[in-house]
């Protein structure tokens, strides 16, 4: 899978295929930045010194975690990230003087651009604030860390810092290392239970650690997260930016509900058929036949004809209504 691809959304992609599907299209973001491009990715902790033209920055080596060693280098940025990089601040930074070849298949060159930053899914340019947390999640990914329990405690402290970028990322790993989850300890899961009801955390954030959290052991499913789907569900009403990651994370929120679904969940659930999100509505749709089949065919039979439904929506319904093979 080219890079471009990699980066329009593994939430989506997640969505489309499954998590297990989209883990093995998509590597874990820390694997993409460690072992990705060749080889040829380099891995620093620098601070940054001052702006050199529109899109770059130049930034003084303290400790190289991988890669050739340097003093200093003018590395190109994407817009965001340059626009939260304070000169005199440390930074973990991960780039590349290579890239791909435009013509040759599996061939890099040099990049004529120069030094530029790598970036990861979600994500176009892999700078994040310095701390322990986010360098003990790239040391141990250098050092190939096989113990999923040491893996767990750092990915959990880099969704715990105030760092957007790490955040991201560790919420990345969580997603497409479903053996991380796996390895939880108690300690671990109360840490998680309360970082998945972080209301600080962007739609971005909630998207990614939501879906990861619905791979969890069944054991460690349940009452909890339906509480925590419907606190959502009941703040956000139906009508959504189709461009942000709300409608994704209210789509994880419904299936929280899961087999905690209660009665008193109806009526917010029928308001969610009626969002401009189709993917929202028909999963509101199957909440709801899970909760009454028989009750909600004869509820969506009975809507007007002009109700304001979409269309996509409107013909998920009309399939539910067909009769039934016994």
């Amino acid at each position: 899978m080219k890079t471009t691809r990699i980066l329009l959304g593994i939430s989506a992609l997640a969505l489309q295929l499954g998590t297990a599907q989209a883990a093995k299209l998509v590597p874990p973001p820390l694997s993409f930045l460690v072992s990705g491009n060749e080889g040829h990715n380099q891995i620093a902790i620098a601070v940054a010194e001052a702006h050199e033209g529109p899109s770059r920055i130049r930034f003084k080596a303290s400790q190289v975690l991988l890669g050739a060693p340097f003093q200093s280098e003018s590395i190109k940025l994407d817009p965001v990230a340059l626009d939260g990089i304070k000169p005199g601040e440390s930074y973990l930074v991960v780039f590349s003087q290579f890239r791909r070849n435009p013509v040759l298949r599996g061939v890099s060159e040099v990049n004529p651009e120069g030094a530029v930053a790598r970036g990861f899914p979600e994500v176009k340019s892999a700078v994040f604030r310095q701390g322990p947390a986010i360098q003990t999640l790239f040391v141990q990914e250098i050092a190939k860390e096989a113990d999923p329990g040491k893996r767990l405690q750092a990915t959990l402290a880099a969704l715990a810092t105030d760092d957007e970028t790490a955040r991201i990322l560790a919420a990345e790993e969580l997603l497409l290392r479903p053996a991380l989850l796996g390895s939880l300890d108690e300690p671990q899961f109360a840490r998680l239970q309360t970082l998945a009801g972080e209301k600080s955390h962007s739609f971005l954030v909630r998207d990614l650690l939501w879906q990861a959290c619905l791979q969890l052991p069944e054991a460690r499913r349940g009452a909890w997260l339906a509480e925590l789907g419907r606190e959502f569900i009941a703040t956000q009403g139906h009508r959504y930016d189709l461009a942000s990651r709300q409608p994704s994370t209210m789509i994880s929120a419904i299936k929280f509900l899961g087999a905690h679904v209660q009665a008193a969940d109806r009526e917010r659930l029928r308001q969610l058929v009626y969002s401009n999100a189709p993917g929202v509505a028909k999963a509101a749709l199957a909440a709801l036949d899970q909760l009454d089949r028989e009750a909600t065919r004869q509820w969506l039979a009975g809507l007007p004809a002009d109700a304001d439904i979409h269309k996509e929506t409107r013909s998920a319904m009309a399939s539910y209504l067909k009769p039934r093979l016994l």
